[in-house]
């Protein structure tokens, strides 16, 4: 799933579709990153599924506690992502 808007993932999210993985960036409209993830992390069949958030601004103490499993600092850690995808749906 490809959202552009942080309130049609919030929607999408919310359904009963099956996810391995989600990647979030923090800067999306209408709702941001940090809302989402900890919005993920509030749904009983979403808890456990492995988040990634990507971000421009220095958000990663707020991140980690609204519940991420990595943060990558855009753009400099954007080349180690796919590592880390491996990692967590491996």
């Amino acid at each position: 799933m490809l959202c552009a808007d942080g309130a049609v993932a919030l929607r999408k999210i919310a359904s009963e579709d099956h996810y391995y993985l989600f990647i979030v960036d923090n800067n999306l409209p209408h709702v941001d990153g940090l809302e989402l993830v900890s919005y993920i992390r509030r749904l009983p069949h979403r808890k456990s599924i492995p988040i990634i958030m990507l971000s421009a601004s220095d958000a990663q103490r707020e991140a980690y506690l609204a519940g991420v499993d990595v943060f990558l600092k855009k753009p400099e850690d954007v080349g180690v992502l796919l590592r880390f995808v491996r990692q967590l749906t491996g």
